[in-house]
């Protein structure tokens, strides 16, 4: 799992950009998503990569696992 764009860059822009890589059920990933946006507040936009996370698709990123 991997934190994109403006808070990889310690950067509040209201949006936050996570890219998750591997095989996931994207439908159930969707409810998860949709429930910490309302306990947070904030728009998240996913990414979900079945392969190897490429950094050069990203101008900053934070690896959380």
């Amino acid at each position: 799992i991997y934190i994109v764009g403006d808070y990889a860059r310690g950067i509040d822009g209201g949006l936050i950009q996570v890219v998750v890589v591997g095989i996931i059920q994207p439908i159930e990933m969707a409810k998860i998503v949709k429930d910490i946006e309302k306990k947070i507040g904030r728009k998240i936009d996913l990414v979900i990569l079945d392969s190897e996370f490429n950094d050069l698709n990203f101008d900053s990123y934070l690896r959380l696992f």
